[in-house]
C-alpha cells in the first residue's frame, strides 16, 4: 500500500483519532491481511442469524460495477429493502467483518478504500467464521 493509501485511512479517521495511540487501532485494519474481529463486536454481528443477510450483501457487492461510498450505501439499502430488515441488521456484520470492530469511520468510506477484492474476501472469511 502506498502513501497515498495510508493518507486516504488516516483523512477517514481524523474526527475519530484524539492522539497518537489512537491511530494503530482506528486504521490498523487498513493495513492487515486477516481481520481479527473484537470478541464482543463478533458475538453480537457475526451470528448464525446474520449469516444469511451477510452473504445476501456480499452477492450484492460482488456485483457491483461501481464500487464507491454511494454505490455500496445503495445497494446495502436495496439489499435490506429486500431481505425487509433494517439497514443495521446489514451494516454492523458488514462493519465488523471488514474491520472487526463496532465504531470506526463511515462504512461505505472505508470499503471503497479498502476495494472491492478486499471488501469481499473479508466478508467472505466472516462468513466461514460464522
Amino acid at each position: 500500500r502506498d502513501a497515498a493509501y495510508t493518507d486516504a485511512a488516516l483523512a477517514l479517521c481524523t474526527d475519530k483519532i484524539k492522539n497518537l495511540n489512537d491511530i494503530a487501532g482506528y486504521i490498523g485494519f487498513f493495513f492487515r491481511d486477516t481481520v481479527e474481529a473484537d470478541a464482543e463486536a463478533a458475538a453480537q454481528a457475526l451470528t448464525p442469524e446474520n449469516k444469511p443477510h451477510l452473504a445476501a450483501l456480499r452477492e450484492a457487492y460482488a456485483d457491483l460495477v461501481q464500487f464507491n461510498a454511494d454505490s455500496l450505501m445503495e445497494s446495502l439499502k436495496a439489499t435490506a429493502a429486500t431481505r425487509e430488515v433494517k439497514n443495521k441488521v446489514l451494516v454492523m456484520p458488514a462493519r465488523v467483518a471488514c474491520t472487526g470492530s463496532k465504531v470506526g469511520p463511515s462504512l461505505y468510506h472505508l470499503m471503497e478504500l479498502l476495494g472491492q477484492a478486499e471488501v469481499l474476501k473479508r466478508f467472505d472469511a466472516a462468513l466461514t467464521a460464522m
